[in-house]
């Protein structure tokens, strides 16, 4: 049994997170993933979303583009190595 427990800090900044879709759910790998939600959030409030389709995409094209957009987190299922190494 895995006990995860993340604490963020949210400041009154904006952050982005881009979490990785399965469907309408999270992605249960990273490299599976089929979409992406890039959430912005200022403090704990949500500014805005939008979703980027990831089907022209090989995998390891992915974190260029979230890396352009912005994002600072990465949500999803899990992540091997190989794609941490990208990060």
């Amino acid at each position: 049994l895995w006990d995860f427990r993340v604490r963020i800090h949210f400041s009154e900044s904006i952050m982005k997170l881009a979490i990785m879709l399965y469907g309408t759910r999270v992605s249960p790998r990273f490299g599976y993933s089929q979409g992406v939600m890039v959430v912005e959030v200022s403090g704990h409030q949500e500014i805005r979303r939008k979703t980027l389709e990831t089907d022209d995409y090989y995998p390891e094209q992915i974190p260029v583009v979230l890396s352009k957009e912005g994002v600072e987190i990465v949500i999803s299922g899990g992540m091997n190595y190989y794609f941490q190494n990208l990060f």
